[in-house]
């Protein structure tokens, strides 16, 4: 009888010493560590993304967009969650139109996080979501499109990959143009799969600028200066129209072009627009120059007249003879 009951109260005190040991346990990690544990929950359950806010549109003066910004998204990938790299490079090179190699690198990183593409239209980001890849995210982003191509490029000028203007127009009207992230935070399971959505701070577009260039005399005015660039290949050439009743410019062309939506492989004095960028213009100083080529090729002399023709400030017609240098 006595060996039960020793047997009982030791069994009682094993017990007792367990349930000792559980609450001490459960007050240290309640007590102690629970505001840190809570935190560390919190920052695997969820996160907080950042919602480009949308640039504002470069528009015409009849309305047509020059430049706009549309809805995108940057797709990343978490490499130590992807279970078949290879198979899944061969899946996204073809949908991103990236390399396979470039992709199964960026899914091999040793890194907790890499990028895959950057701006990627929402189709394409579509597909990518379809294929289901665990380890594969994207982010909202926004990117710039020209629906006019290449028309007034530099005077348009380059976004960079922070949606911030850098040339032309886009950083000169960077105050207007240039929209307000915001903030959203996501909740996920234990899984990793988001069950809530919530705005932390709402997003705001950039403003609208309305230009006065004139979209038949622009595309003009450029198809003229590109048939001067091609027969006499100058380094640079560029061209103004304005109408000198409002003195609004209807045209700023530059040659050579470029496709502000392909910089790939654009320098910095590529994207100058030569019509405002330079420090000063050669203007009347160049006359020299001209009239030195007429007389050396005999095609006037010292005493020919010409006739002028310009616009004074209030647009009335102005005409006079000159001769001489001046006629130049």
């Amino acid at each position: 009888m006595r060996l039960v009951e020793r047997r009982i109260g030791l069994l009682f005190g094993g017990f007792l010493l367990c349930f000792l040991v559980i609450l001490v346990r459960a007050f240290w990690l309640q007590g102690v560590q629970g505001a840190q544990l809570a935190s560390e929950a919190i920052s695997q359950q969820t996160e907080v993304v950042t919602v480009p806010g949308l640039r504002g549109d470069l528009l015409d003066r009849a309305g047509n967009k020059l430049a706009a910004s549309e809805d995108a998204a940057t797709i990343y990938a978490t490499p130590y969650q992807v279970k078949n790299p290879p198979q899944a490079a061969a899946k996204l090179a073809p949908i991103l139109d990236e390399p396979k190699g470039e992709v199964l690198e960026a899914l091999t990183v040793e890194s907790g996080f890499s990028y895959l593409a950057h701006k990627v239209d929402l189709g394409t980001a579509a597909e990518v979501e379809a294929l289901n890849l665990e380890g594969i995210g994207e982010l909202p982003d926004s990117r710039r499109t020209y629906p006019q191509g290449e028309m007034a490029g530099q005077v348009i000028g380059a976004v960079g990959s922070e949606n911030q203007g850098l040339t032309g127009l886009e950083e000169g009207e960077e105050s207007v143009l240039g929209g307000s992230d915001g903030e959203r935070r996501i909740v996920n399971d234990a899984l990793g799969e988001p069950i809530r959505q919530e705005t932390v701070k709402a997003a705001e577009d950039g403003e609208d600028v309305q230009l006065t260039l004139d979209p038949v005399i622009q595309r003009e005015t450029e198809r003229v200066l590109a048939g001067v660039g091609e027969t006499y290949a100058p380094t640079g050439a560029t061209a103004i129209v304005v109408d000198p009743r409002s003195s609004q410019v209807l045209a700023m062309a530059n040659w050579p072009p470029v496709n502000p939506e392909d910089l790939s492989e654009v320098s910095n004095e590529d994207l100058l627009n030569k019509a405002t960028g330079f420090n000063y213009e050669p203007g009347s100083t160049f006359k020299a120059f001209t009239v030195a080529a007429a007389l050396e090729e005999k095609l006037v002399t010292p005493t020919s007249e010409s006739f002028c023709a310009w616009m004074s400030k209030n647009g009335t017609r102005m005409d006079r003879l000159s001769s001489g240098i001046d006629a130049a």
